[in-house]
């Protein structure tokens, strides 16, 4: 089984397309997963999904045009599936906010440090907030009251 394929079966949910390694074998070869990484690397360097031709990729993986299009869908899905995670969300943009304040305090850019720093704060606090907000929306759903 490939890296790919055993990524799918250890996860009842999709993958990350997007962080899968592209592997240097010919295209006909690839695995669903590998393809399907390929296709999302694609989609980012287009800026668009309705950038990648269909019916280019198909001929190049040998696969159907429908097949390609399934392929996004998954993509978009998985893209989706992840976004849902809040926790998954709140650590990409920390780790991400955290590495941009550090390059731009070594370049000196202390304002510009400062002003990522104030609304990374700003951002943190609406999303606990909508975090408790939604504790409370389902508390009184749920008929208690809180």
């Amino acid at each position: 089984m490939t890296q790919a394929a055993s990524e799918v079966a250890s996860d009842s949910t999709q993958p990350d397309y997007s962080a899968l390694k592209i592997p240097s074998k010919p295209l006909e070869e690839y695995h669903y997963t590998e393809r399907r990484a390929y296709l999302a690397a694609e989609i980012a360097t287009a800026g668009h999904p309705d950038l990648v031709s269909r019916t280019e990729m198909a001929e190049r993986f040998g696969v159907s045009h429908q097949q390609i299009s399934k392929d996004i869908d998954r993509i978009a899905s998985s893209v989706v599936e992840r976004g849902r995670d809040r926790d998954r969300r709140a650590l990409e943009c920390e780790t991400v906010v955290r590495k941009s304040i550090k390059g731009l305090l070594e370049d000196e850019n202390w304002a510009k440090a400062a002003r990522l720093a104030l609304d990374y704060e700003e951002w943190l606090v609406e999303f606990y907030d909508l975090e408790d907000i939604e504790a409370r929306l389902e508390a009184l759903e749920d008929g208690g009251d809180r």
